[in-house]
């Protein structure tokens, strides 16, 4: 397969031609053993064994075969992969291949260099499973792109529901999601997908998955994405913790993500005076957790606020007093709840 996807997929499509054990089903097997059978063994021996064995005794149960030969073949040459053995036809086929898995590793290895990959052998794990559902579960994959996850369908009127969330198409939900994009905007592809994906997931962890799988906390990624994440924050209308605890995991994953926020809130800081000030109460409420729960930032990063008496703006006072005003009211008491504005 070239690298392209991971072996677990190709497994599941060799178990699924099993199952049926067709005549069609036994050439596609031959046809897959033939080329990319070694690299499947090197990347998971035990898979081959089980393979072998699952083979064997769909043969032993289907005694009316009637393309027992190439049955028998199948296993001989499943038998010589599970013990390591190269055929002919095997070299045969890597020579012709050589060339193209040369000119593809130079590909992934550019894309990984510019930051578009997260490493040069880095592969999509996708399985046969997220194939077949995407009509009810999505592409994660793809990014911007709507995923339910790992929700189970549920009965009855539930079932009509499984590939919409909050009672919307999904393909309506992605327009609203990009006319919000346009709205905010977010006028680079790149910040288009971070600010669907963040908008769009279901919740932080769901977030933080397809922000590392869609490569958006690697090199200069990373900027687009917390500048992203401290727009959507600002412009609720009531604030949400999902933020900070997106935050942080970013920050604990990629630790430079925390001299991109310090940059980015003093950069928010410099433009007090067009704020609007729910959005100077929203980005105080998620320095305070990014700052004191869930502790990625320093409280050095005020420095930058021009504090002098005649001078300081009143967005700045009002972010001042929020924080600070949160800051040690917990140290009297119980953590104070955000869901009141």
């Amino acid at each position: 397969n070239f690298g392209l996807v991971h072996c677990s997929f190709i497994y599941d499509v060799v178990k699924s031609f099993i199952k049926d054990f067709t005549e069609l089903d036994i050439e596609l097997l031959l046809l897959i053993l033939s080329h990319c059978g070694h690299a499947l063994r090197s990347d998971d021996p035990s898979a081959m064994k089980e393979i072998v064995l699952s083979v064997q005794r769909r043969n032993a149960e289907n005694k009316t075969n009637t393309n027992s030969s190439r049955v028998e073949y199948m296993i001989s040459a499943m038998i010589d992969l599970k013990n390591n053995k190269r055929r002919k036809q095997d070299l045969v086929f890597g020579e012709k291949t050589a060339k193209l898995r040369k000119l593809i590793g130079r590909i992934k290895s550019t894309a990984a260099s510019t930051g578009s990959s997260k490493s040069s052998d880095s592969c999509l794990r996708i399985t046969l499973d997220d194939i077949l559902n995407v009509q009810t579960k999505g592409r994660w994959w793809k990014v911007g792109a709507s995923w339910i996850g790992n929700q189970t369908l549920q009965d009855g009127a539930d079932q009509g529901e499984a590939g919409t969330k909050g009672g919307k198409p999904r393909d309506d939900e992605e327009e609203e999601l990009l006319a919000l994009a346009s709205k905010y905007r977010m006028n680079t592809d790149s910040r288009r997908s971070i600010f669907c994906i963040i908008m769009g997931s279901a919740d932080c962890e769901d977030a933080f998955e397809k922000l590392v799988r869609g490569g958006m906390l690697k090199n200069r990624t990373e900027r687009d994405t917390v500048r992203v994440l401290m727009e959507c924050c600002g412009n609720e209308k009531a604030y949400n913790p999902f933020y900070a605890h997106l935050g942080a995991r970013m920050c604990e994953y990629m630790p430079q993500c925390k001299f991109t926020f310090q940059l980015a809130y003093w950069d928010s800081f410099k433009q007090f005076n067009t704020m609007k000030q729910r959005k100077v109460a929203n980005l105080a409420k998620l320095l305070y957790q990014l700052v004191a729960v869930n502790p990625c930032l320093k409280i050095n990063i005020l420095k930058s606020i021009d504090m002098a008496p005649d001078t300081i703006e009143e967005n700045a006072v009002i972010f001042l007093t929020i924080f600070f005003f949160i800051y040690f009211w917990v140290r009297r008491g119980p953590q104070p709840s955000f869901s009141a504005n």
